[in-house]
C-alpha cells in the first residue's frame, strides 16, 4: 500500500467517513466537509479547487472495473484490494513469526481482520475516474467481508472474481472526498468514496421535476 493510500486511510479511520453532508445542492465549489456537497460530472471536477483543502462533491456514476481482477501475467492481482488490521484498533498489521504486530502500538496479536481497501473505476456521461474505496462501502457493495473474500482468493475459488463482476456496471449516487498531491513533481487529483448508494429512480425524477 503506498503512503497516500496510507493516509487516506487513517484520515477515514480518523473520522472522515462521518463527514457531514447537505443533500443536493447547485452550488459551485465543494468546500469542507462540513459544506454543501454539490452534484457534477466527473468532467467537472477541477483540480484547482481541490489544491489546498479536500474538497466534497457527488456524482451519478457507474462501476466499470475493480483493479482487485486486473491480472497480472502471474495471475496475481494487479494491485492489494485489502490490508491487514487490528481488529480493535483498525490499524495495520504486520505478520511476524505465527502473530501479527501493530505497527502503531507494538502489540502483537494471534490474529488479524482484513479489511478493504480497494480502487474502482467509475463513469459518467463526462468521464471516467478511479477512486479508493473503503471498507463500509466495499462490504455494503459486494456482500461480504474482506476475510471471507480473501478465502476464496485464497481457494482460487471462481466466486472471488464472481464477487467482484457482479458490482460491474451498476450505478451509484457517490460521495466523493477530492484532494490534490504531488506525485513524480505532477500534481494529481486522489478521489475517495466518502459514502455511496444504488440510485434510487423515483428520487432522481422527483429532483430532476423540480430543477
Amino acid at each position: 500500500m503506498c503512503s497516500s493510500d496510507l493516509k487516506l486511510k487513517e484520515w477515514y479511520e480518523s473520522g472522515g467517513d462521518k463527514t457531514a453532508f447537505t443533500s443536493l445542492s447547485s452550488a459551485g465549489g465543494g468546500g469542507g466537509g462540513g459544506g454543501t456537497a454539490p452534484r457534477k460530472l466527473i468532467s467537472e471536477i477541477d483540480i484547482k479547487e481541490a489544491s489546498d483543502k479536500p474538497f466534497y462533491y457527488q456524482l451519478k456514476c457507474t462501476i466499470m472495473y475493480a483493479t482487485a481482477i486486473a491480472q497480472e501475467t502471474d495471475g496475481k492481482p494487479k494491485r492489494a484490494w485489502c490490508y491487514t488490521s487490528n481488529p480493535e484498533t483498525k490499524k495495520k498489521v504486520l505478520m511476524e513469526g505465527a502473530g501479527w504486530r501493530d505497527e502503531s502500538t507494538n502489540q502483537y496479536l494471534d490474529e488479524c481482520q482484513r479489511r478493504y481497501i480497494s480502487n474502482f473505476k467509475f463513469c459518467d456521461e463526462s468521464g471516467a475516474l478511479f477512486m479508493t474505496v473503503f471498507d463500509d462501502q466495499c462490504q455494503r457493495l459486494l456482500g461480504m467481508s474482506a476475510d471471507d473474500l480473501f478465502k476464496h482468493e485464497m481457494d482460487a475459488s471462481p466466486k472471488f472474481r464472481e464477487t467482484w463482476n457482479k458490482c460491474l456496471f451498476t450505478q451509484h449516487i457517490v460521495k466523493v472526498r477530492a484532494k490534490s498531491e504531488e506525485w513524480e513533481g505532477t500534481a494529481r487529483l486522489k478521489c475517495s468514496v466518502v459514502d455511496m448508494h444504488p440510485v434510487n429512480y423515483v428520487d432522481e425524477g422527483k429532483q430532476l421535476l423540480e430543477r
